[in-house]
């Protein structure tokens, strides 16, 4: 009996010291693996950050492709690293208003009028990132000459982006001239458009609600479908929305209408949120049309 009891303790003791062996070597696997992890983190992080200094040094290049090549860079980096990309859209931000300011015309451009193309590659990365990684990052361009710009359709399958959908939402464009720009059903929601120049702009089914069109130039833009619930396109409380004429240089654009007219209105998505000027609010298809609107909300 005694044996017997000897025996038990005995295997008793040896299970209980092979689980502590077998509890330490996992600790011990966990505590490599965790610090493998983390050497492996460090060194990719120190690869982003050779990779992002070369690029941002390769767009001071004065070669073309040169250029080109560290704003590809920089998209891959974004694509690679999302927590990197707010420092992306800033630098990329700052080379376009560098590189296309409005006051000179941009740089050169090519026989269509469109900006160079290191400049429309970094505004196509721009306009196709995912703005969910940005942060507090906001894509600035204002003050900018992107005449006739678009973006190239992304791959069959994609996220609509591109010349379907930019993804320029909360992005300053204030002043900036994208006159013949190519920008049907751009995500614009919220959007700075003070002052901008948009006559001929393909804006079809553009999302612009909530967007600042005060003083945006707007005639001659294909709006059919566009979104313009919510937009500014006069200052609010100012119902008189007075309309930037040739001659009127010393108005600031943010106390100026938008110059739209009713027919292009008409071909919108509208509603008692779209702060309209009042030389829009005197024609009698709108009129007829904010008197439904009174009706419908009571």
């Amino acid at each position: 009996m005694v044996s017997i009891l000897i025996a038990s303790l005995v295997a008793v003791a040896g299970l209980w010291y092979s689980s502590v062996q077998t509890q330490q070597a996992n600790d011990q696997n966990r505590q490599a693996n965790d610090q493998a992890r983390q050497e492996r983190a460090l060194t990719k992080e120190g690869q982003i950050t050779d990779r992002f200094n070369a690029a941002v040094s390769n767009l001071g290049d004065e070669a073309d492709e040169v250029r080109l090549g560290g704003i590809f860079a920089l998209r891959r980096i974004m694509e690679d690293s999302p927590r990197d990309q707010p420092a992306v859209v800033d630098v990329l931000s700052g080379y376009v208003r560098t590189r296309a300011p409005a006051a000179g015309g941009g740089t050169k451009r090519d026989a269509g009028g469109r900006p160079a193309p290191d400049v429309r590659a970094a505004f196509e990365t721009l306009a196709q990132r995912n703005p969910v990684h940005d942060k507090s990052a906001r894509v600035d361009l204002r003050d900018t000459h992107l005449r006739y710009i678009g973006v190239r359709p992304g791959p069959a399958g994609a996220e609509e982006t591109s010349a379907n959908g930019q993804r320029l939402e909360r992005a300053n464009l204030s002043g900036a001239d994208l006159a013949n720009a190519h920008l049907p059903r751009a995500r614009l929601s919220g959007t700075h458009l003070v002052g901008t120049r948009l006559e001929g702009a393909d804006l079809r089914r553009a999302d612009l609600r909530g967007t600042d069109l005060r003083g945006a130039q707007l005639l001659g833009a294909d709006l059919k479908g566009a979104d313009l619930r919510g937009a500014w396109l006069r200052i609010e409380g100012n119902t008189g929305g007075k309309v930037k004429s040739d001659s009127d240089t010393e108005t600031p654009a943010s106390e100026q209408a938008a110059r739209i007219s009713a027919d292009q209105l008409l071909e919108t998505q509208w509603d008692h949120t779209t702060l309209l000027p009042s030389g829009l609010r005197d024609d009698p298809r709108i009129r007829k049309r904010l008197s439904r609107m009174h009706t419908d909300t009571r």
